[in-house]
C-alpha cells in the first residue's frame, strides 16, 4: 500500500512539473504562444504596468480601466455592457461580417481598411456609431452582414474623459496568428511603438486554470516527492 501511494505522489509530481513547464494554454494569453494566444504582443509593445501605461489593451478576459487622461484604451471584442458603463457612443449588432472577394484567409476572415492600411479581422461584427464616435477601419462594399453588403464599421474610436478609446469588434486581431496576416503587426506598432503598453487578457478555462494554480504553488512540485519518499522510507509497524 505504502509503495502504491509513494507512485502516485511521484505521478502527481510528474504531471505538476509537465503542467508548470507547459506554456500558458489560455486564449488571449500574453504567456500563450499558440496561435490563439498573444505572445507577439510582447516582441512588439514594450510592456509596462497599467498604472505605468500610455496604451492599455483589453482582451477577453479582462476587465478595463477607467479611461484616464492622456492614454489610449483599446478594446477588442468588448460586449455593450461594457461599452455602456465606459459612456462610449458605440455598441455591437449582432451576426458577423464576411467577405467573399477581399478576405485573408477565407470569407471569416475579411479585410478593413484603416487609414493607408489593411488589416484583418477573425469574425468581426458591425458597430453602430452614435454621434461622439468615428469610424477608424470599414470593410469593403463586398463584405455581407446579415445578407446586406457593405461596408461596415467594424472598428471605432471616441474620447472619453480625455483619453481616445478605440473599439475593435472582433478580439482575435492581435493573436499570433492574426498579427501575421494583412498589416496587422504594423497596426500594432503604430499603436504601441516606443510607447510603455499594458495588455490585459486571457480567458480562463479549466486548463488555463490549472496552469494558474500550478504557477502560484511551485512548491508542491518539490513537496510531493518528499513526501514520497518520506512515505517510502518511514519506518513500518511491526
Amino acid at each position: 500500500m505504502r509503495n502504491y501511494v509513494s507512485t502516485a505522489l511521484l505521478a502527481t509530481a510528474a504531471l505538476l512539473a509537465v503542467i508548470y513547464l507547459t506554456p500558458d494554454p489560455a486564449p488571449f494569453s500574453i504567456a500563450n504562444p499558440g496561435p490563439q494566444g498573444a505572445s507577439k504582443v510582447a516582441q512588439i509593445c514594450q510592456l509596462a504596468p497599467v498604472e505605468n501605461a500610455t496604451v492599455i489593451i483589453v482582451a477577453p478576459g479582462a476587465v478595463p480601466p477607467t479611461p484616464r487622461p492622456g492614454i489610449t484604451l483599446v478594446l477588442l471584442g468588448p460586449d455593450n455592457a461594457t461599452l455602456a458603463a465606459l459612456g462610449l457612443d458605440v455598441r455591437v449588432l449582432e451576426g458577423e461580417v464576411r467577405d467573399e472577394a477581399l478576405n485573408a484567409l477565407n470569407p471569416n476572415y475579411p479585410l478593413a481598411l484603416l487609414g493607408n492600411m489593411s488589416i484583418a479581422l477573425y469574425r468581426p461584427q458591425p458597430l453602430s456609431l452614435g454621434p461622439r464616435a468615428r469610424a477608424v477601419a470599414v470593410t469593403s462594399e463586398f463584405s455581407l452582414w446579415k445578407g446586406a453588403p457593405g461596408p461596415y464599421t467594424v472598428a471605432a474610436a471616441q474620447a472619453v474623459r480625455g483619453a481616445e478609446v478605440l473599439v475593435v469588434s472582433s478580439p482575435y486581431v492581435f493573436t499570433n496568428a492574426l498579427l501575421d496576416m494583412a498589416q496587422n503587426a504594423q497596426w500594432l506598432k503604430s499603436l504601441c511603438g516606443g510607447k510603455p503598453t499594458a495588455y490585459l487578457g486571457g480567458v480562463v478555462d479549466a486548463r488555463a486554470a490549472l496552469w494558474r494554480a500550478v504557477r502560484q504553488a511551485p512548491q508542491a512540485i518539490v513537496l510531493i516527492p518528499l513526501a514520497a519518499l518520506l512515505i517510502s522510507v518511514w519506518p513500518r509497524r511491526t
